[in-house]
């Protein structure tokens, strides 16, 4: 064992910090004279990082070992260093750069082996065990408070569990794999990812920065999943991230080298899970996977709207301009080149919608013109050679798209937003897009295909993240038989999904806590299973099935067997049924046995009772009385229970035409006693009425009654009042009178009285003053202790001069007013023409606006008619000259079956020619060449002295430029020679015999576009020579008299 050894570091001096150097393997090997020239070019991969000391270990040949150790002066420059010398290439070495800490972890490993613990060996799960169902059930998977479950249903045996999970996860969804092999959840803590039979858990990715949500994406094939969180902030704004790809078998990573923020500007996963594309800034990025190549695409006018296929490496995206129009493309990922290209006018959005089989493209065009909103529909053939393209105009807003499960059908939601119409087309195979039906319009947002096709279900459903309700109204349409099947009303309703085999529709009420519930019915509109209530459901979602396995040509057969194989499952029912039956009969045979046992024991205990409370002398009364109940069990066939439950809903619909025509009597009976009855209690009321009038009303109090008040009244008035209330006395009820309460005035009124008696001033007071007429002073019998409220002065005798200066004043007040309203008449007249005015301008330019719009409308009508119209002739111009193609074609044919031996003469002879014209001109050319070598090895040779760098370059440049200069030649050459033999074998197809001056012809103009071509190319060397020489450094005189040598032979 060798003890770990612990480095020391020093920070004064680098060299001896280990973090500061780094190792850089398989390097060229020099000898010793160079090194100084390997440091500097050291230096220079390092670039602008300073670096503090290079160190080559050479051997006892003066020969370096490939190994060079450099030390910079931090940790932070040796780690940017190692970037760029690991990897990098001169030559046929690639280096390879390690830091030299890990170096010393090699040798803190200790000499021994030790065995590692090995864990025990856990098979994974049968992924695929619920297709092997023998009852072919289906499975949906439940998010609630609770937890998550996973059920199984079928028409016969409805709901049955399978598992049940706790939602560790704490997500309020879970997603399944394309195939359904995974059931995948993502929280703040990470991606949980389920399977097998029990639906345990199979892999958990956690998360990197536990504080935000992480996202995820299975693969197209189920062999790869797709994670992604954001790591950290960039531009104080972006939550940026790498996405990190993982394969499940055997378990590995890979990263992509990008960073984004999936939530605003996404990559997007094809369905091979080959290739992944990504654009920003009109750039098009597609990264190949796993080898991780990027190629590039430069788009203008990029949109962040891509889609791609869900069978080929498709990838549909589209650009927009302003003044220019948009266009619609298809880029195959394989090749890197655009299938096809559509040019829309006035687009504003798009919209990609692939078919399930990946056969069409529709691309959902939205236009906005003046105030008005149109859609066009552009459908790409993918299937078909070229992808044509078919052209449908919308002249309202298209709501929805939907395309058809298995088919060539998609469906439209057209219209208003409150009541859309429903519209069905069809794509033909001739190359049109036909209307299928029209639906009335009616409340609906939401439209879904069955998986097998052919049904279709249109709802208005709710969203409770925008608190909005639906009517909860869903209809079945049959696109075969063309008519509605039927209806389901399900309120509350916010989501409702068909079964992939397309024979249950579930209708779910999510987002609630008291009325979450969900209910599954056939295709025929039938409730076959409805839920009890469930606390807070978040999620349902019908487990998808595997693709087949069969072939096309056995699941024909299968459906030409379909009547036996049904009879075969209706048997299988049927016994499931009465088996399923057999059960319930069971369990009520038990029940009753229970209760009959339990009876037993109670009689007993009551006997035992009895007898105790005879013995005591107390008497029992019989309260409780025991009931028996027989029950009768039928067990029938289900053709026999249809019969009974025909036979009863008819003897209810008898019952119920009974029952009204009775209570129709009833009322006719009731309504003649109520008259008789009317007239006998026509008194009563009017006792009523009497005793209603005889209660006191309840009065509001008076002034006298308030506290504070006085109240001042004549002795007739008193009399009055008293014999009033005699009268009223008499006329009530004998029942003995209540005192009455005296009110405060009352009161006052009795204390002053006794204290003017007691003063002297008379006991009659203000009663007798009153009686007498005499004028009153209420403070003359006002109680000096009690508080005294001043009222109002006297009023004044006014003079005539106050009357006039009144007058006056109430004159010019007058003036005043009638001046104040004339000013606001003249105002608000003011206003009103200005507001005509504004009326009137704003109406004019309303009208100008019109004018002109309607101007640029008819322009661009005329110019789209106008591309129609050259549309439509170049189609005839392409037309008329294929049909000239193909005439020509027929008479070249019958003159090349005429002349085929002629021609082949011909050939043979030119091919002898060309074989020893080539063979001469390789001679020639090899003598010039070992001529050429022979003189500059001669001229080499001479000049004894080295070159210098300049003339290397220069050397290196000339070679080069020859080389390129004949690959050149001899490829023009070859296009020529393609070209005059075409051109002979035409003109041997029109003249005939004449062939031999056709070829002398063809072989001059050859020989003058050779010299043409010839002097062409050596006006362009020397311009560029010239060149050379002007920006070149200056030559020396050997240079010089080489170039001029050179340009001697060449002239």
């Amino acid at each position: 064992m060798t003890e770990s050894v612990e480095p020391i570091w020093d920070e004064a001096d680098p060299r001896l910090n280990f973090e500061n150097t780094i190792a850089v393997m398989n390097l060229p090997i020099i000898d010793k004279n160079k090194e100084a020239s390997f440091h500097l070019y050291l230096r220079k991969v390092a670039g602008e990082i300073p670096v503090h000391s290079i160190e080559l270990p050479f051997t006892e040949e003066n020969k370096s070992k490939g190994i060079a150790i450099i030390t910079f002066n931090s940790k932070k420059e040796a780690a940017e260093a190692l970037k760029k010398y690991h990897l990098k290439t001169v030559g046929k070495n690639t280096f390879n750069a390690y830091s030299f800490t890990n170096f010393l972890k090699v040798r803190s490993v200790p000499e021994e082996f030790v065995e590692p613990e090995f864990h025990p060996f856990t098979p994974i799960p049968e992924l695929s065990s619920w297709m092997c169902d023998s009852f072919a059930r289906s499975q949906y998977v439940l998010v609630h408070q609770g937890g998550i479950k996973i059920d199984s249903f079928d028409s016969i045996r409805k709901r049955q569990p399978v598992a049940e999970c706790s939602n560790t996860a704490r997500g309020n969804s879970q997603y399944w794999s394309p195939n359904g092999l995974f059931l995948g959840g993502s929280s703040q803590d990470g991606v949980i990812i389920r399977g097998g039979p029990n639906f345990d858990v199979l892999y958990n990715f956690p998360n990197p920065n536990p504080g935000q949500k992480m996202f995820f994406q299975f693969g197209g094939k189920e062999k790869h999943i797709l994670t992604w969180a954001p790591t950290h902030v960039l531009d104080k704004k972006k939550y940026v991230g790498k996405p990190i790809i993982w394969r499940f078998e055997p378990l590995e990573r890979f990263e992509l080298p990008i960073e984004v923020d999936m939530r605003i500007n996404p990559i997007y996963w094809s369905s091979c899970e080959r290739y992944f594309a990504y654009a920003e800034d009109e750039t098009l990025r597609i990264m190949e996977f796993p080898s991780m190549k990027s190629t590039y695409l430069q788009v203008p006018r990029l949109q962040n709207v891509l889609s791609w296929s869900p069978t080929k490496p498709y990838l549909a995206l589209w650009t927009k301009g302003k003044d220019m129009p948009s266009q619609v493309k298809i880029l195959n990922a394989k090749t890197m080149n655009f299938e096809q290209v559509k040019q829309v006018f006035d687009a504003s959005s798009i919209r990609f919608s692939w078919s399930p089989a990946g056969d069409y493209l529709a691309a959902m065009c939205v236009l906005t013109m003046k105030k008005k909103v149109a859609c066009t529909l552009e459908v790409f053939r993918c299937k078909e050679k070229n992808i044509p393209v078919d052209t449908l105009e919308l002249k309202e807003h298209a709501r929805a798209f939907e395309w058809e499960g298995k088919g060539d059908h998609f469906a439209l939601l057209v219209g208003e937003e409150r009541r859309p119409a429903t519209v069905i087309y069809s794509v033909k195979k001739t190359g049109t897009i036909e209307k299928v039906a029209t639906l009335d319009a009616r409340q609906s947002n939401c439209i879904v295909w069955s998986p097998t096709g052919e049904n279709l279900a249109i709802a208005h459903l709710g969203d409770p993240q925008r608190n909005q309700n639906g009517t909860g109204v869903v209809e079945i349409y049959n696109v075969g038989l063309r008519q509605k099947i039927g209806s389901i009303q399900h309120p509350l309703a916010t989501q409702m999904e068909w079964d992939p085999s397309g024979r249950f529709l579930a209708v779910s009420v999510q987002g609630s806590q008291d009325a979450s519930a969900y209910s599954i019915y056939n295709w025929k509109c039938d409730t076959v299973y409805e839920s009890p209530l469930i606390a807070s459901l978040t999620c349902f979602s019908w487990r998808p099935l595997l693709p087949p396995i069969i072939s096309h040509e056995k699941l024909k057969e299968l459906d030409s067997r379909m009547d036996k194989i049904a009879k075969r499952f209706a048997e299988e029912d049927k016994n499931e049924l009465m088996t399923a039956e057999s059960r319930k009969v069971k369990e009520r045979v038990e029940k009753k046995k229970s209760y009959a046992e339990w009876r037993k024991a109670t009689e007993e205990y009551a006997a035992k009772m009895k007898v105790l409370l005879e013995k005591a002398g107390i008497g029992m009364e019989d309260d409780v009385q025991v009931m028996e109940y027989e029950e009768e069990i039928l067990i029938e066939s289900l053709e026999e229970g249809k019969e009974e439950k025909k036979e009863e809903a008819e003897e209810e619909k008898e019952k119920e035409k009974e029952k009204e025509k009775e209570k129709e009597g009833a009322e006719d009976v009731a309504a003649e006693e109520e008259k008789g009855k009317g007239k006998q209690d026509m008194p009563l009321k009017l006792k009523k009425k009497s005793e209603k009038e005889e209660t006191p009303a309840v009065q509001k109090p008076s002034m006298a009654d308030q506290p504070g008040s006085i109240s001042i009244t004549s002795p007739s008035a008193s009399a009055s009042s008293s014999s009033s209330s005699s009268s009223s006395s008499s006329s009530e009820s004998e029942a003995p009178a209540e005192p009455k309460e005296k009110t405060f005035a009352e009161m006052l009124r009795e204390k002053r009285m006794q204290r003017m008696a007691e003063e002297g001033r008379g006991s009659g007071g203000m009663g007798e003053a009153v009686s007498a007429g005499q004028p009153i002073n209420l403070l003359d019998f006002a109680d000096p202790a009690l508080p005294v409220k001043k009222g109002k002065g006297e009023r004044k005798v006014m003079t005539p001069e106050e009357k006039k200066k009144r007058e006056e004043e109430k004159k010019k007040r007058k003036e005043e007013e009638r001046k104040k309203k004339e000013e606001e008449e003249k105002k608000k007249k003011e206003e009103e023409r200005k507001k005509k005015e504004e009326e009137e301008r704003k109406a004019r330019e309303e009208e100008e606006k019109k004018k002109i719009e309607e101007e640029k409308e008819k322009k661009r009508e005329e110019s789209r008619q106008r591309l129609l119209e050259k549309k439509r002739l170049k189609q005839q111009k392409e037309e008329e000259e294929r049909k000239k193609k193909e005439a020509e074609e027929a008479a070249a044919r019958e003159i090349e079956g005429a002349d085929k031996k002629k021609t082949e003469k011909v050939e043979k002879e030119e091919k002898v020619e060309k074989s020893e014209k080539a063979e001469k001109t390789e001679k020639v050319e090899k003598a010039e060449k070992t001529e050429k070598t022979e003189k500059v090895e001669a001229k080499e040779a001479k000049a004894a002295k080295p070159l210098s760098r300049m003339e290397q370059i220069m050397l290196e440049r000339e070679r080069k430029a020859r080389e390129q200069e004949e690959a050149r030649r001899k490829a023009e050459e070859e296009e020529e020679a393609k070209k005059k033999e075409a051109e002979n074998k035409k003109s041997a197809k029109k003249e005939g015999g004449n062939k031999k001056e056709a070829k002398k012809e063809t072989k001059k103009e050859a020989k003058k576009e050779k010299e043409g071509v010839n002097k062409k190319e050596e006006k362009k060397e020397e311009k560029k020579e010239e060149k050379k020489e002007e920006t070149a450094k200056p030559l020396s005189k050997m240079e010089q008299i080489k170039l001029e040598k050179e340009k001697k032979k060449k002239k």
